[in-house]
């Protein structure tokens, strides 16, 4: 099982209201276990071993999403400019199909848990919804973009 599966299942249980997973493909074997203050039990799995517990590193993928929130550009001096960032990795779509018109455009008037885009992740797709009302005002990324957690992708003026 590679990194970036376990990376997008930690990604995938950090967001959902699961506390636990456990995944068996062959003979690896992956346990999540969602939760606080949780010592790690293996520092450097090596590939091709079995891996008993990964829960840390949702610890740190929580860490990782404040830092990059708080790290992103810096929106002009304005303080009614919000970012939505990414709640998770994967690949970005600003439209429900191919040609389809997209969720949102610049200028647009947003409400509280509108969908702006969506994050395939695992071959399931995950709206990204606006937390404020207010005017898109600008789109930091493009449709089929990869995306990471706490990568801020659209601006919203309040």
């Amino acid at each position: 099982m590679d990194l970036h599966k376990i990376k997008a299942l930690i990604d995938l249980l950090a967001v959902s209201s699961v506390a636990e997973l456990e995944l068996v493909e062959g003979e690896d074997k992956v346990h999540l276990i969602k939760g606080r203050n949780q010592e790690r039990k293996s520092a450097n799995p090596v590939a091709g071993e079995p891996v008993s517990n990964v829960a840390p590193p949702l610890q740190a993928a929580s860490q990782v999403q404040a830092a990059a929130a708080t790290q992103a550009p810096a929106a002009p001096k304005s303080s009614a400019v919000e970012s939505v960032v990414a709640p998770m990795s994967g690949v970005l779509q600003l439209a429900s199909a191919a040609g389809a018109m997209p969720f949102a455009t610049i200028g647009d008037a947003l409400q509280a848990g509108q969908v702006l885009c969506t994050i395939e992740a695992m071959k399931m797709l995950h709206s990204v919804e606006t937390e404020v009302a207010g005017k898109l005002v600008e789109v930091l990324v493009r449709s089929g973009d990869e995306v990471q957690v706490g990568q801020a992708l659209f601006r919203i003026e309040s």
